[in-house]
This record gives structure tokens, C-alpha cells and sequence, in this order.
């Protein structure tokens, strides 16, 4: 067992609970840049825009599934999207999520604001 499986187990320990027993993310470098509602706020537009059906989890902690993605896009295919401030990386249990939903075949990342380029160019893009 993971130490991201481990804080799964533990969605609503302290941060202290989760220092002392290692289960806790490294720091956070200092976020910069637009604020993650504003950066979602784009995302979402552009892909309605584009054509893309959007699902926005609002707080994931209350669903069964913690740490779910942010956005679920679905068009052709169907993208997985947490997102973050620049600067800042998804917790231990999201990026474990983010892992999950890739072993099993799904297109599933992080964006930041820094990745806007990306963003653009994925949503754009059309397959099969």
C-alpha cells in the first residue's frame, strides 16, 4: 500500500496527522499568476466554446470519490483536468486519482495557467 493509498484512507485527518506519519504532500511553492476559479472560469469557456460538454466537481472532498478531478470534458473524447495556480502541483491523493484514471486507459492531467498553450491546443484538437 501507497502512502497516496494510505491518505485515501484518512481524507479528513489533520495536516499535523498526516506530517507525522508521512502521509503529508510536499510543500507548495508559493502561487502566482491567476487565481485557480479564474483560470477554470477560461478553461470552461473555451471548451463550451469548442464544443466540449464540461462536468465541474465543485468540492470533491464531499463525493465519494476524494480528490476526483476538477473537470470532466467530454467531446470525441474524454479529458480528466484537475487544475491549479501556477506554482502549485495536485496533493498526494489527487495526483493518486490522476495515476488511477491513467492505469486505466484514461486521459487524465494537471493544468496550470503556465499550460495555456497546451490547454488550447488539446481543446482544438479533434480525434478519430
Amino acid at each position: 500500500m501507497t502512502s497516496a493509498d494510505l491518505v485515501g484512507l484518512f481524507p479528513n485527518a489533520s495536516e499535523s496527522f498526516k506530517r507525522r506519519n508521512g502521509l503529508a504532500a510536499a510543500p507548495q511553492k508559493r502561487a502566482t499568476g491567476p487565481l485557480e476559479a479564474d483560470f477554470q472560469s477560461a478553461v470552461i469557456a473555451m471548451a463550451k466554446t469548442l464544443g466540449w460538454e464540461v462536468f465541474h466537481v465543485r468540492d470533491s472532498r464531499r463525493q465519494q470519490m476524494v480528490a476526483f478531478p476538477d473537470l470532466v470534458l467530454v467531446r470525441e473524447r474524454v479529458l480528466f483536468r484537475e487544475l491549479k495556480r501556477t506554482g502549485r502541483t495536485p496533493t498526494i491523493p489527487q495526483q493518486a486519482v490522476l495515476d488511477m484514471l491513467t492505469a486505466a486507459g484514461q486521459d487524465a492531467a494537471c493544468w496550470t495557467p503556465d499550460d495555456w498553450e497546451q490547454v488550447r491546443g488539446e481543446l482544438v484538437r479533434r480525434v478519430g
